[in-house]
């Protein structure tokens, strides 16, 4: 099996350089032009190709690959890294509802014309539990006054 000497190799024969740093992997170089080149394919592709190399090299090459996938490319490849990319993803998609629905309230107790104080708008700013905000945006399309939202 020829040992992978750069990136442009992986980009045009994928299947090689997975192949490659199976066998050769314990060379940092060809891990390196490895995980380059698959970086180059689409990001299924990329993905496909990591797993692949993964699977088929011994347990020092698998350690060395994410660890050079997690440092110097800083990209969430291993399963444990896509794990933490999941939740953060998931995180950061809960921290836009939260966020859309503070500008929910905040944006139907302006179109009712009611005035809302620097400590009314810090309460709503400061709430972080969604199942608040949505009962807070509910009730300000009837509350009398910006205060008695909280009521």
């Amino acid at each position: 099996m020829p040992s992978l000497a750069s990136a442009g190799q992986a980009i045009d024969d994928p299947a090689m350089g997975v192949m490659s740093v199976a066998y050769h992997g314990a060379d940092a170089g060809v891990i390196d032009a490895f995980a380059a080149g698959i970086l180059s394919l689409s990001p299924g592709e990329a993905k496909k190709y990591h797993e692949y190399g993964l699977r088929m090299s011994p347990e020092v090459v698998r350690d060395a690959l994410e660890q050079l996938m997690a440092t110097k490319y800083n990209e969430p490849f291993s399963k444990l890294g896509l794990t933490y990319y999941g939740q953060g993803r998931e995180e950061g998609r809960e921290e836009g509802l939260v966020a859309g629905e503070r500008g929910t309230v905040l944006m139907v107790l302006k179109a009712r014309s009611l005035q809302v104080s620097e400590s009314q708008r810090a309460r709503i700013d400061a709430c972080d539990d969604l199942a608040t905000l949505k009962q807070w945006a509910e009730a300000a399309l009837t509350v009398a006054t910006a205060d008695d939202l909280f009521k």
